[in-house]
């Protein structure tokens, strides 16, 4: 299987020397989940793409990371913890295939946007929604692939969720925090950043944003949830 690497076997070794046994055996599970997800539904979102073969005109394709889908299981887990409001709209920052915008249409978000530098990416991600959309019979979401570098797009009052699976460095996380500040700045409402793979934990906790944040390990995968206030019932 692809998501596992060329040699399934070496691949093994290595993930169970670094994450040990149960966790290897949680993310090759959900490596299994995985490819069955894009073969129910007809997308594509699972090859990994490096940096360098992003196709962008942007200056900031030297901070980018690798593009790769997060999991299913492990998100959908996620959403059960926290219970966001559905009636909020969900931002994917850097939304590459568009994965994770499938998830959340499935997680019940009224409203999706997935912002996104790379213009064949966009059109790959238009592509995924409009298959999945037919194979969960799920039309009346509303649903933007927004062709923009993160740091250009203007975040509006209604976007409160937050997401981002290790996107991009430092320079360009600033930046996008301080987006997130002016927003709230402009429009004063409750918002959440849940970030994959939390890297660079350290920017966002010094950006005093958010007053809260809580690490989620769930089957293998890592997240970091923010708040910039006191969330009630939501587990913050």
């Amino acid at each position: 299987m692809r998501l596992l690497g060329k040699n399934p076997f070496s691949w093994f070794l290595r993930t169970i020397r670094n994450n040990g046994l149960r966790r290897t055996f949680q993310i090759a599970a959900h490596s299994f989940w995985d490819a069955f997800f894009d073969l129910w539904h007809g997308t594509d979102t699972l090859a990994r793409i490096h940096p360098n073969a992003l196709e962008t005109d942007s200056a900031n394709k030297q901070h980018s990371s690798w593009y790769g889908a997060t999991r299913a299981r492990p998100f959908h887990g996620l959403m059960r913890k926290l219970q966001l409001p559905a009636d909020r709209t969900f931002v994917d920052l850097g939304a590459g295939k568009g994965r994770v915008i499938l998830l959340a249409i499935d997680a019940g978000f009224k409203k999706v946007v997935g912002i996104e530098f790379s213009d064949p990416l966009c059109r790959i991600a238009r592509e995924n929604v409009e298959r999945f959309r037919k194979a969960r019979r799920s039309p009346d979401v509303r649903v933007q692939i927004v062709h923009s570098d993160v740091v250009q797009y203007r975040i509006q009052p209604d976007e409160c969720v937050f997401f981002m699976f290790d996107p991009f460095n430092a320079p360009v996380l600033k930046q996008t925090l301080e987006n997130m500040r002016l927003s709230v700045g402009a429009m004063p409402r409750q918002i959440w950043l849940i970030y994959h793979t939390p890297r660079e934990h350290r920017i966002v906790a010094d950006s005093k944003l958010f007053s809260t944040h809580e690490r989620h390990v769930i089957g293998g995968t890592e997240f970091m949830v923010y708040s910039n206030r006191d969330a009630g019932g939501s587990n913050h």
